[in-house]
């Protein structure tokens, strides 16, 4: 018989811990006196010394991982060793597909349905129900869950260390080796789809989103509405969710990772042993397709497709008016520094009581309670990248709010930020680290690693991402400012009461125009909804 020597190992570590046992009182307190210690330790650094053992503060060292292939297969496995970071475990399988390989007109909400049934961890080589495996999980103090985004399916375990080994094997099973044979947790999960599309829809801002997307992505599964979905997930069967599965859930690209309390050598000897050697050995692993049978649809734009417009959805039962004012970015996750330059923007524009935008709408203007911005780099596709501000006003000033926003935008794209916003930049961006620092969560890792991985690109390690972050010089910022603020496609969407609308725009935006400080003038087109 085969010894199993990882579960041995894992429980044996429970009890050679030496950190000092703690409670979420004196963890808590701990916390807040390394963060004191560590700041001061800046500042004056040859103040203090710190000596551990700090329970569960200490960052998880990046040297500490490694990534294997599954020979057979070319699946690719991450490991990330925790043990200096407490005893949470945390098992993942990501796969390199989304909503985006969903067909318009047919098929939409694919993706996401799958991931609800695989979600339930139901499995050929395990003979219990969903029910047995949730209750068996809960009892252990495992949490679980699963996400659909446009390009990424994720299926996730996290819980004590002492049951790393039982995460695993039942996420293992529940993903390669998929069984639904109830047609009750079909349907039933047919209906937490469509519940779920319907609260999407319930949502004050749905109309705005909607409307967005039509111009943003048009022929494309992300311009879908929640009716499309919703009349498409009424007809999805067991058979469509199958070829979806085998279409493109491909070995090429799955990425399986393990956050588990072993250390680098022992993470070495349980992937090896246990998970390339037992659950995913050639004779347990079943065929899977190899590659994926097509690539990302890619985004295709007319000539009118490209030009400004405003849009206005009317809502006469409401007071405040929404308005959203996104920008279509010209840059991918992966292009150098890019995505640190919109954090910088979004940052000036928006962060804190002394932004631009807060300072002109609440502060002086008292138009608006709050004011934020959202930047959105896709990892493929830069025609799907996007930047968008967000805010309400009474219907009343709703032209005067969108006014200052076109003029301070306007402004930052010819003229730049100033040394006081850039200093400010540097000063918050060293703080996120400093707070990342602190977040001690294994999940935290996961996500940092695979969203490279899953891309085949080198992982960024905190290191490196702390120095580019530094390394961004002001130009930078300015010229990634002027390209979305001067020249990409502009789409403001309000959502609101006011029946003079056209009215008020026109006023508005034409005082714009008229002290040119707005490039739409020319190009603008509107629609009314």
């Amino acid at each position: 018989m085969r010894r199993r020597w990882w579960k041995s190992f894992v429980q044996k570590e429970k009890v050679t811990d030496t950190c000092t046992p703690v409670t979420f009182g004196y963890l808590d307190k701990r916390k807040k006196e390394i963060a004191f210690l560590k700041r001061t330790q800046i500042l004056f650094p040859f103040s203090f010394h710190l000596s551990g053992p700090f329970p569960f503060i200490t960052m998880v060292n990046d040297s500490r991982y490694f990534i294997d292939t599954v020979p057979a297969s070319g699946i690719r496995i991450l490991h990330i060793s925790t043990r200096e970071n407490g005893r949470i475990a945390h098992v993942q399988v990501d796969v390199r597909t989304g909503s985006d390989d969903e067909t318009m007109g047919v098929k939409l909400e694919s993706a996401h349905f799958l991931e609800h049934l695989i979600a339930q961890l139901t499995s050929k080589k395990d003979e219990r129900d969903s029910i047995e495996i949730a209750r068996d999980l809960e009892r252990r103090g495992i949490v679980w869950n699963a996400f659909t985004a446009p390009h990424r399916t994720g299926y996730y375990l996290s819980g004590p260390g002492e049951s790393f080994d039982v995460m695993v094997e039942v996420l293992m099973n529940a993903f390669f080796n998929f069984k639904l044979d109830s047609q009750r947790i079909f349907e039933n999960e047919k209906v937490a789809v469509q519940q779920e599309l319907m609260r999407l829809a319930s949502r004050q801002s749905y109309p705005m989103m909607v409307i967005r997307s039509k111009f943003l992505y048009p022929n494309h599964p992300r311009s879908a509405t929640v009716v499309e979905r919703l009349e498409s997930v009424e007809q999805i069967t067991m058979s469509d969710l199958e070829s979806f599965r085998n279409d493109f859930y491909a070995n090429s690209e799955i990425l399986i990772t393990l956050a588990s309390p072993l250390s680098d050598e022992d993470g070495r000897r349980y992937v090896e042993d246990r998970l390339k050697g037992d659950l995913l050995s050639e004779r347990t692993l079943p065929e899977f397709r190899r590659e994926r049978v097509r690539d990302f649809p890619l985004l295709k734009l007319s000539a009118t497709e490209t030009s400004d417009v405003i849009a206005y959805v009317r809502n006469e039962n409401v007071i405040n008016s929404r308005i959203s004012v996104t920008f279509r970015v010209p840059y991918a996750y992966f292009d150098d520094l890019k995505r640190y330059s919109m954090v910088a923007i979004s940052m000036i524009l928006t962060g804190g009581f002394s932004s631009r935008l807060y300072e002109r709408l609440r502060t002086i203007g008292g138009l608006v309670y709050s004011v934020s911005s959202h930047p959105f780099l896709d990892y493929l596709d830069s025609r799907m990248s996007t930047f968008t501000i967000d805010t309400s006003t009474n219907n009343e000033r709703v032209g005067e709010a969108i006014r200052a926003i076109l003029d301070e935008i306007s402004q930052l794209g010819r003229e730049g930020i100033s040394e006081r916003e850039f200093e400010k930049y540097q000063n918050r961006i060293g703080f996120r680290f400093s707070e990342r620092e602190l977040n001690t969560h294994p999940g935290k890792w996961v996500s940092k690693y695979t969203e490279s991985l899953l891309w085949h690109r080198p992982i960024e390690l905190e290191s490196q991402a702390r120095s580019d972050a530094f390394r961004l010089k002001k130009a930078e910022i300015d010229a990634v400012a002027k390209e979305i603020f001067l020249h990409s496609r502009q789409i403001v969407v309000v959502y609101g009461g006011p029946e003079n609308f056209n009215e008020i725009i026109e006023e508005q935006l034409n005082r714009s125009f008229n002290l040119n400080t707005n490039r739409i003038s020319t190009r603008l087109r509107k629609y009314l909804f």
